[in-house]
């Protein structure tokens, strides 16, 4: 690496390049090394402003145009001196090359980058943004939701900053402001009036949101997501007063990087992105859908404490199909039907090359509510290019499985993965993505090859049991590899489907509330004394069915999850002579997409394989215990989550490692290097330094 850095830069240069050194040494050292990264291509990266530091001592604008100039005390070179200097140089690189054949360390055994580092010549017509840093003050702090403390700021920093007289006379410290806005949320009735008040707050004091979202993930979480984000994404342009994050439309095909360079950060490390076709179990709501990228994100950093400031919501407007939606007074986005051309998937990718060219490969991009014609397809045709996942493929999957680990523990059921049938109700994205690691997860216990593993898989559509040659077709390459052969003719009737197939657990992502009845419910416990019945689909009335159903048609004998929650209940359960309360688990994505988004991001890995998944799911099983399990959940409690995540984060970011797939260094720790990598919730930021608490009386003393 000095070898090169000599060869690309005078002597001159050192200071600059050392300043230089902390943001882009992971990028050329690791490449480098790999062999994966041409001298051209270090040239591009050492010139190219989005890989350089935001260190404020270091001003890009005067080292480009002086750059090309010699130190002042030199005199103006001639002509041919210059062409004998790019000579030498030209001479030097060769050399360079050639050493770096030769000495190239081939021990760190890297997996070769498919990343070209070398930025694409149509995004040099913006290289250049005036952003820059200053010290806020007075009404500009107050006003700055990422640095603003309310009545937290002490009377030393109100004078210090011009903001006395701009607060009241009164301090408060980040637990009382906290208090206040639990008491506000609180005498709120309506749901989306404890969301429009709460976030409202992460426009005004960015700590105190997320000290009180982490603080009270369990009363919060229904609000930030599932299932008040539903309502708040149907009536987004009603209640639309600031915008967060940003929008792309089909129209910007072309110059979505110059886009992306309005972004004024060069530290993100993880967007969250929805193109609105299939919000929940909503259907198409456009631009509006906005809302869920912003919960999930939020949910990054309540759930695992990823820094705020290293996230991005996107959406990307390629319009509406929702007439309702697209018509109405206060819509937000492009007033026209979706498009479904090829400018849509060039959109997508040219999404994807610009934020990996912006922001590094390490940068996670989470596809979120794409519609089922294109979120498995994206995921398939991205998952080897980027660092990407799909949450409601994959994150669904792993809390499904998750939930099925813990069911094989509890008393009088079925014990063995392989010994289990599945019926999946709804085969969409989410359905197969279940499907298919719950077949990975079964390969992997009994030795089983996945073809045999899959003929424990039913899927069921909107035309009944999907099999292979179905009369009334419908049987796409989606749901292909579940077609099986049959016999016994086209059934639609749910409980009939669970009896012929001879189902021991019924999976609900139809999207379809209120599907799962009486006869499907007693046809499942007749298969299985501890019937396995999760009703995933969101939001709550989407649900196939409630707890209160449930347990109540199998006599109480259900194991039970749903993708939103239900309110607490009595049942009797095995161990119990009387009634006791429980709150039915809830298998919320909330369990795996954080932890996995929180361990990439701090090992800086460059890819998400699918097995990482099934890893989340062993890690979040293992936290339930056998007193929960008593108790009737399959999974931790919602205040546990933080430390859920933090397992999950720490296997993960291992498991990166080992496949060489981490960009970061990697430390003695795991553990400490997770630490190090979450957002502090818990305390402010102090603007007074103490040191200089006697500086004036210091110096006055000397000149006396």
């Amino acid at each position: 690496l000095d070898l090169h850095c000599k060869s690309l830069y005078d002597e001159n240069d050192v200071r600059f390049l050392e300043k230089r050194a902390s943001a882009i040494e992971k990028t050329v050292t690791e490449n480098i090394l790999a062999k994966t990264l041409s001298i051209d291509h270090c040239k591009e990266i050492f010139s190219d402003s989005e890989y350089l530091s935001d260190d404020p001592d270091i001003d890009d604008h005067d080292y480009d145009d002086n750059h090309s100039r010699e130190p002042s005390k030199s005199k103006s070179k001639s002509s041919k001196e210059e062409q004998d200097e790019e000579s030498k140089y030209n001479s030097q690189l060769a050399e360079a090359s050639r050493q770096y054949e030769q000495d190239a360390a081939p021990s760190l055994n890297r997996a070769d980058s498919s990343f070209d580092f070398a930025k694409p010549k149509g995004y040099d017509t913006s290289s250049y943004l005036p952003y820059v840093k200053s010290v806020q003050i007075g009404l500009q702090l107050l006003r700055n939701p990422q640095f603003n403390k309310g009545l937290a700021f002490n009377f030393q920093e109100r004078r210090e900053f011009n903001l006395h007289g701009l607060l009241p006379a009164t301090y408060r410290t980040l637990d009382i402001q906290s208090k206040q806005i639990m008491n506000n949320i609180d005498r709120m009735k309506d749901p989306l009036d404890q969301y429009v008040f709460f976030m409202n707050i992460l426009d005004t004091n960015q700590k105190l949101f997320y000290r009180t979202l982490c603080e009270n993930l369990p009363v919060l979480m229904p609000i930030v997501y599932t299932p008040t984000v539903g309502l708040a994404c149907q009536k987004f342009g009603d209640i639309f007063v600031r915008p967060r994050g940003m929008y792309i439309t089909i129209r910007d095909k072309g110059r979505i990087y110059q886009i992306l360079k309005n972004w004024p950060t060069n530290d993100v490390r993880a967007i969250c992105f929805t193109d609105g076709e299939r919000i929940l179990g909503l259907g198409d709501l456009g631009a509006q859908g906005m809302g869920i990228p912003i919960g999930k994100l939020a949910l990054y950093t309540g759930c695992a404490g990823v820094r705020p400031h290293q996230l991005l919501p996107v959406t990307i407007d390629c319009g509406c199909n929702t007439k309702a939606v697209r018509e109405n007074e206060f819509y937000i986005g492009l007033r026209e039907e979706r498009n479904r051309s090829k400018d849509y998937d060039d959109l997508i990718e040219e999404f994807m090359k610009a934020a990996t060219y912006r922001w590094g490969p390490a940068t996670l991009l989470q596809f979120e509510d794409f519609g089922n014609r294109n979120a498995f397809r994206l995921l398939e045709k991205f998952k080897d290019k980027f660092c990407t996942f799909n949450d409601d493929i994959q994150g669904t999957a792993a809390v499904a499985l998750a939930g099925v680990y813990s069911a094989l523990r509890v008393n009088g059921g079925i014990s063995k993965l392989s010994d289990h049938v599945f019926v999946m109700f709804g085969a969409g994205s989410a359905g197969v993505g279940i499907s298919n690691l719950i077949v990975s997860a079964i390969a992997k216990e009994s030795g089983k090859l996945p073809a045999e593993a899959r003929r424990q898989i039913w899927l069921v559509d909107s035309r009944g049991l999907v099999f292979k040659d179905r009369p009334s077709g419908g049987v796409t390459s989606l749901k292909e590899p579940f077609a099986h052969e049959w016999d016994g003719g086209e059934i639609k009737d749910l409980d009939k489907i669970v009896e012929a197939v001879k189902g021991t657990a019924l999976m609900g992502v139809s999207g379809q509330g209120q599907t799962f009845n009486e006869l499907t419910c007693k046809a499942l416990l007749a298969n299985n004394p501890r019937p396995i019945i999760f009703p995933m689909s969101n939001p709550t009335h989407k649900a196939e069915c409630s707890a209160e159903d449930a347990y109540k048609w199998t006599n109480n004998q259900c194991i039970f999850a749903s993708g939103s929650p239900f309110p607490r209940m009595k049942v009797k359960l095995d161990d119990e002579k009387e009634e006791v309360e429980i709150v039915p688990a809830q298998g919320n994505n909330a369990y795996i997409f954080p932890g996995v988004a929180l361990g990439i991001i701090a090992s800086r890995s460059t890819r998400i394989p699918d097995d990482m998944f099934l890893l989340a799911a062993n890690v979040l099983s293992t936290m339930v215990t056998d007193k929960m399990l008593a108790r009737g959940t399959v999974f931790p409690p919602v205040r546990e989550i933080r430390n859920v995540s933090f397992e999950i984060a720490t296997r993960i970011a291992a498991e990166a490692y080992r496949l060489r797939i981490a960009t970061q260094i990697e430390p003695k720790d795991l553990k400490d290097l997770i630490r190090r990598t979450q957002y502090d919730h818990l305390h402010n930021f102090t603007y007074s330094d103490s040191a200089f608490d006697n500086l004036e009386k210091e110096f006055m003393s000397e000149m006396q």
